[in-house]
């Protein structure tokens, strides 16, 4: 037997309607991981590319949970996270 796989694009627009606990199940099944930094051993930040724009997800190692999942607005900020990695 053969499975249909649908492929879905959404915009950033599409994306910020979703809750936390939604946007971090597509990052996680439809997003391609491109780099991790740790800050100050508490956390970690994970930039991911998905649907055709980035997004920035912080991770609390103390709580085991993710704090935020948020497409960046502005392309000049990924000079920030490339620096120094």
């Amino acid at each position: 037997m053969y499975q249909l796989k649908v492929c879905m694009t959404l915009t950033k627009g599409e994306f910020c309607q979703f809750n936390l606990k939604s946007r971090t199940s597509l990052i996680r099944e439809n997003g391609l991981m491109l780099m991790k930094k740790k800050i100050d051993k508490a956390y970690e930040m994970q930039l991911f590319l998905i649907y055709d724009f980035y997004v920035e997800v912080f991770f609390d190692f103390r709580k085991k949970k993710v704090l935020k999942v948020d497409p960046i607005l502005n392309q000049n900020w990924l000079d920030l996270y490339l620096i120094n990695n």
